[in-house]
């Protein structure tokens, strides 16, 4: 089961917004679906008036479920990586494997040094390899071990080819 308490925004997970409407939007829209609805008739949305109550309470009941299925996407994609292998350590290094591929067939060893950085795409993600790497003359692929440099909240991840 994955932790309740991950705060999920440092993770530098992509999450889409469902819904980004606030409760005040909300209230408002309500208050002019119930007089829509009511062709008028239910019209006194004053801050003290029942009406008014009854909605913000069915606003506030929704924006609690709202805000509980905007957490389910990383707690799902948290799931699966558990699934997959990856788990969480606090306040040990990060780390990750990874499979090099070569695009072609090298006439030499391939050698990647330990220490050598490899990141993300966007630069947020960064690991170093513990040990060196030596892709043997005619293979065209080899994998090694990872870490990431800082000790901290961190999860590790996969790199899946």
């Amino acid at each position: 089961m994955v932790d309740r308490f991950i705060d999920y925004e440092s993770l530098d997970i992509y999450v889409p917004i469902l819904d980004p409407r606030d409760e005040e939007q909300l209230f408002q829209e309500a208050r002019l679906a119930a007089f829509n609805e009511s062709k008028g008739v239910l019209s006194d949305f004053s801050n003290h008036s029942p009406l008014a109550a009854l909605l913000q309470g069915f606003v506030f009941a929704g924006s609690e479920i709202q805000y509980r299925n905007q957490k389910i996407l990383p707690a799902l994609l948290l799931t699966y990586l558990a699934k997959l292998g990856g788990k969480r350590e606090l306040g040990s290094k990060a780390k990750a494997e990874i499979v090099f591929k070569l695009t072609k067939v090298f006439q030499r060893v391939y050698v990647i040094d330990q220490g050598t950085e490899i990141t993300n795409a966007r630069g947020s993600v960064r690991f170093f390899t513990v040990e060196r790497l030596e892709i043997p003359l005619g293979v065209q692929k080899g994998g090694s071990r990872l870490s990431q440099n800082l000790r901290g909240n961190n999860i590790m991840f996969l790199l899946l080819t």
